[in-house]
């Protein structure tokens, strides 16, 4: 079978390198438009700014190091309770 190449007339051989060179430019291109889309769609994910502020709040896993801290502070103590899987699937 010969190759494509050599059985093309210089009119159909001048198109083909047209549609190479377009295809190439196409999938150069591709790597930007899904990087993009990626940084889109972390942006609507990761937190803005201030959705994280409750990180800064004083948090213990020890009740009598909470009551130190809030005595120590004159601040109150929030207690979060909870009974059943964490995650709600109880």
């Amino acid at each position: 079978m010969p190759h494509l190449r050599s059985t093309l007339t210089g009119a159909a051989r001048s198109a083909s390198a047209v549609l190479m060179a377009l295809f190439a430019v196409a999938v150069a291109a591709l790597p930007l438009a899904a990087e993009d889309a990626l940084d889109q769609k972390l942006a609507r994910v990761l937190p803005r700014a201030g959705e994280e502020d409750w990180m800064a709040v004083g948090w213990h896993h020890d009740l009598l190091a909470a009551r130190d801290e809030a005595e120590r502070t004159n601040k109150p103590v929030f207690m979060w309770l909870m009974d059943g899987n964490p995650l709600g699937g109880t």
